[in-house]
């Protein structure tokens, strides 16, 4: 167990590369609903817990517990996304530890309402619009990760996948760099479905 717990370790260390298609902003980045990534996206159950191993990550999380996903698609470590507990925690946590269905849902839920997410840096040190590398459409640019978070979903659950979304024929040429929208309209956060699942709105 004690080797798993360090291998797991040295992930952290050595992120994988993103195989997504399209560029990649030069900067590692994640997506959240808005600047500060305070806005919850969606809130799932933790399925399997870690023990405390690293300061970066939620620890002391149990099964069941419940958290708030602010951040997903980071481009360095796809697997990994940015949670806020019921008492304010803050931290990492990986896609294999929580369900996955609210996270299906979520995309799906974007995709539909053609939500805009920021792009946003994992530098600490930038600042104001610093911090926004660019913009994606959920609709065009989300199609594969809800396609693959489907069959997860529905792996979990043992249940037949849903047909997979059609990926656009132009394909977009990844996160989009242009700071020509306006970065100040509001991002509500709607309680829809038995997931609890709470959507980021990004604007359109």
């Amino acid at each position: 167990m004690k080797t798993l717990y360090f291998q797991f370790f040295l992930l952290f260390l050595y992120p994988i590369e993103s195989a997504g298609p399209g560029k990649v902003p030069s900067k590692p980045s994640k997506l959240c609903a808005d600047e500060k990534c305070t806005v919850p996206l969606f809130t799932s159950k933790v399925t399997r817990a870690l023990p405390n191993f690293h300061e970066q990550f939620l620890n002391g999380l149990k099964e069941s517990d419940e958290v708030q996903i602010v951040a997903f698609k980071f481009s360095n470590r796809p697997d990994m996304m940015e949670a806020i507990t019921v008492d304010g925690q803050r931290g990492f946590i990986l896609d294999g530890m929580i369900q996955r269905s609210p996270f299906a849902g979520f995309l799906k839920k974007a995709i539909d309402g053609q939500f805009e997410l920021k792009v946003i840096s994992q530098d600490n040190k930038d600042i104001g619009e610093k911090r926004v590398l660019g913009t994606v459409l959920a609709h065009l640019d989300l199609i594969r990760d809800y396609n693959v978070a489907a069959k997860r979903a529905a792996a979990e659950l043992g249940a037949e996948p849903p047909p997979e979304l059609p990926v656009p024929e132009i394909q977009p040429k990844g996160h989009t760099h242009s700071h020509s929208h306006s970065h100040n309209a509001g991002h509500g956060h709607s309680h829809g479905g038995n997931d609890h699942s709470h959507e980021g709105h990004g604007h359109r």
